[in-house]
């Protein structure tokens, strides 16, 4: 925990991203060589647009010219190597019976590699001449300008939409909050009367009390599902549905957010969720059990009191609405006698299907009892007892000036662009350590007992005691929507993942892949994007690039397994899901460079009345470059870490077998590409997630302060920070290069590291004490702090995540006894 806090309170400085000086790595080979000799000959020469004057003009001013002789003699000797590859390439093909197509597709390719490189070289040649550094010589260089321009390839990188930034945290307009079902008018906070929303009603299950249940109350579905550990729980309650419906309420905090999101495994995995989780988590549970149960949707009126304290102990009532319309939960505030006394808020509860009398459905017993009365109960509304937390910032005092001075000693630093390279690792180590043993000394010294909790600040769930039901919610209905025995996907969060050829095809959104699926079905799963030979004939040409066993018998080394792939072998994408091919795309060639695009529905466009409206990222994909989608569904739990670490190490195990018992490779027959690569892809992305959404608890604790308004009129504790990770995904790939030297030509793609590349990043926050103008001067003041705190947080949230996409691969991959110092990274 002291590490941990170390690391909160030094992230803006120690954890920030910086430019690594460079590893040792091997030396570029022939095709890097001639690309970066085709760039660098592009960038001498003027544009190709520039008039005939300018070779003329730079020869009067006495620039010298190129020597062109030596660029024919470096590009000649560069492509002889690459050639020579080539043709070692199509013998290799022919000498083990590759497909006669694949060896003609790459003919094909080098026939138009060689053709470029016979017209640079003429190029070149005519720039060469004598004359063309005269009156007369002006359209060679231009001729070969012009061919550059088309032929010398960038890198390509995503666009950046400041409209569409890849980590957000929206915030919430209160003036335009939707309405609960059921309200046409009421008092808003800035007394305004939303307009209502037109809902269909929608009743798979009866909408009366007393009507009997069938099958559908008594089915999994994909929200609710009876998992194992669902139904032992279910078990070790004694299938006592007063004891399930306590369970729930008791041990699960609640999410503001709407809609089906998590599901009922991962809401029990999580120990928390929204309304509609907790509530298909009661329903897999109470059928489980072999009692009938279905959601309800409708309007609850709660206390404006009671509201700020089951949401997270806020201050004010705008505080509470900005985070529930961050969540997209329809609300409306109730002004009565002059002041907000009420939220009226759209909400999902259940009812089970039990034996109510006499015994008020506390002694039903499944199998036994004879339901009489769909028993209302609400798992997710709930009351906490909050403790304040230690300002350890305050108490243990640190020097950033100080600590940013040392780690700038011997750096190299460019303020002008923004980067630092090489800072003093040893001055940032020792300053670390140091403050890091002052805070365990003030923590013993003064905590000696102390818990997490303790340091944080605790929120604990005031516990259901009750002996039987009530029969009624603790909050007051105000209107019922409709009943189900599974939710519509109009309530049901979704993701997708796209495939476009290239960005004009997203652009004009033709997908030529979608994968599509219910948040609910997928959280704590594993899902990778795969490149897998699109034919058995392209499966031949790879394995035929495969090295033969060591006469030796010794383990075939990484520098023996090929470093790429020729573009003309076909591949074509996999999503997976937990191992499964759940989409396929058409084929591509290696190393050609589609568009990926994935996102969630946004929790506002779900509802009774439907009509889904997608928050989107968009990814640089190649063709070959083996990926880890990770997913953040609310947050992601310690189950699918620990599941995943049980498999790595078994596989592990595995592999030790064959390691020490070379001849008998009877371990590694149910170990797959997906096991092998996408597990450990897999545990990179989601390390990053779980270590972000730790930060951000402790940040959020630790961000108490005093504030005085300027008039000092009044002063005021506030009480931090609402910080919880929304709807998000992030891709660690096994990053491939295309191998691009013309830009029209892709003749494959080179395998050179791993990246971290955290495309979709969204978060509910605000400040837990915020209120809306209510004069002039006091109003105003306190709106505009609210919002300056808010984005000083999200820098420093955004800092801490910028250095966890090199910091995680670093530790993974990273060998501290022949890379660089802790900070400089080689993994790419």
């Amino acid at each position: 925990m002291v590490v941990a806090m170390t690391l909160q309170a030094l992230s803006p400085l120690a954890q920030a991203m910086q430019m690594p000086a460079a590893a040792p790595v091997a030396p570029p080979d022939a095709n890097d060589q001639y690309a970066r000799l085709l760039r660098g000959l592009s960038a001498s020469l003027p544009p190709a647009d520039a008039n005939a004057n300018t070779a003329r003009a730079r020869a009067a001013q006495g620039e010298a010219a190129p020597n062109y002789r030596d660029r024919i003699e470096q590009f000649e000797y560069l492509y002889g190597q690459i050639a020579a590859r080539q043709q070692t390439l199509l013998e290799l093909w022919r000498a083990k019976g590759v497909d006669a197509e694949i060896i003609a597709r790459e003919t094909e390719l080098q026939a138009a590699m060689a053709e470029r490189h016979r017209r640079l070289v003429a190029l070149l040649q005519q720039t060469a001449q004598p004359a063309a550094r005269t009156a007369q010589g002006g359209s060679a260089t231009t001729a070969l300008a012009a061919f550059l321009a088309d032929q010398v390839v960038e890198p390509r990188t995503n666009p950046l939409d400041p409209n569409q930034l890849p980590w957000q945290s929206p915030l919430a307009d209160l003036e335009k909050l939707r309405v609960p079902y059921g309200e046409t008018e009421a008092a808003s906070p800035a007394d305004k009367a939303p307009a209502q929303r037109t809902v269909q009603r929608k009743t798979p299950a009866s909408t009366g009390a007393h009507d009997l249940p069938d099958a559908f109350d008594l089915a999994p579905t994909g929200d609710a599902p009876h998992t194992p550990a669902i139904q032992a729980l279910a078990a070790s309650l004694g299938n006592n549905p007063l004891a399930i419906y306590q369970w729930v309420h008791d041990n699960i905090v609640f999410t503001p957010t709407y809609g089906s999101v998590q599901g009922a495994q991962d809401t029990l995995d999580k120990r928390s969720g929204n309304a509609f989780d907790q509530a298909s988590l009661l329903i897999a549970l109470l059928r489980s059990a072999g009692i009938s149960a279905r959601y309800v949707v409708g309007t609850i009126e709660v206390p404006e009191d009671k509201l700020r304290n089951w949401l997270g102990d806020y201050k004010t009532i705008d505080a509470a609405q900005q985070i529930l319309g961050q969540g997209g939960i329809p609300n409306v505030a109730m002004v009565r006698g002059g002041r907000v006394d009420a939220l009226r808020l759209e909400h999902a509860w259940v009812e089970a299907h039990l034996s109510f009398y006499p015994s008020r459905g506390a002694r039903h017993i499944p199998g036994v009892s004879q339901g009489d009365t769909w028993v209302p109960m609400d798992p997710s509304y709930k009351q906490y007892t909050y403790t304040a937390g230690v300002d350890l910032g305050q108490q243990v005092s640190f020097d950033a000036q100080a600590f940013a001075d040392a780690a700038r000693i011997g750096a190299s630093i460019d303020d002008t662009q923004g980067w630092v390279q090489n800072l003093n690792q040893s001055n940032i180590e020792r300053d670390l350590n140091a403050y890091q043993e002052r805070l365990k000394t003030h923590v013993d010294s003064r905590y000696p007992n102390a818990t997490v909790g303790d340091i944080l600040g605790t929120q604990k769930i005031i516990p259901d005691t009750a002996p039987y039901f009530a029969g009624t919610l603790k909050t007051t209905i105000t209107a019922t929507a409709a009943r189900y025995s599974a939710l519509p996907d109009s309530l049901r969060a979704q993701f997708r993942y796209r495939l476009f050829l290239d960005a004009w095809s997203a652009s004009m959104d033709s997908p030529e892949l979608t994968f599509q699926q219910p948040t609910s079905e997928l959280a704590g799963k594993k899902l990778t994007l795969a490149w897998v030979p699109a034919s058995d004939a392209d499966r031949q040409a790879i394995e035929a690039l495969l090295p033969a066993p060591n006469p030796d018998g010794s383990p075939i080394r990484p520098d023996q397994l090929p470093q790429g792939l020729p573009g003309s072998i076909n591949l074509k994408a996999e999503i997976r899901l937990e191992g499964t091919p759940v989409a396929t795309s058409r084929p591509y060639r290696a190393g050609a460079e589609p568009v990926g695009m994935g996102g969630y529905t946004r929790y506002a466009s779900l509802g009774l009345q439907g009509g889904a409206d997608w928050d989107d990222s968009t990814d640089a994909l190649v063709a070959g470059q083996q990926s880890a989608i990770g997913l953040s569904i609310q947050g992601i739990s310690k189950t699918q870490l620990e599941t995943l670490k049980t498999r790595m190490e078994a596989t592990k195990t595995k592999l030790q077998q064959v390691q020490a018992n070379p001849g008998n490779t009877q371990p590694l027959d149910d170990l797959t590409g997906d096991i092998l690569a996408g597990d450990l892809l897999t545990a990179n992305i989601w390390s990053w997630w779980a270590e972000h959404q730790s930060h951000g608890r402790i940040s959020a604790a630790q961000s108490r302060l005093t504030t005085q308004d300027p008039h000092n009129t009044w002063q005021r504790d506030t009480s931090g920070m609402e910080d919880r990770p929304a709807l998000g995904y992030g891709m660690f790939h096994s990053v491939a290069v295309p191998t691009k030297l013309y830009g029209t030509v892709t003749t494959g793609v080179r395998f050179k590291g791993v990246m971290m590349d955290i495309s979709h990043m969204r978060a509910i926050r605000w400040v837990k004490d915020s209120r809306l103008p209510q004069n002039a001067a006091t109003g105003a003041t306190a709106q505009t702090e609210a919002k300056n705190r808010w984005i000083a947080y999200n820098r420093m949230r955004g800092q801490y995540a910028s250095a966890l996409e090199h910091a995680i691969p670093e530790r993974f991959f990273n060998d501290p006894a022949t890379c660089n110092a802790p900070g400089a990274s080689a993994t790419t």
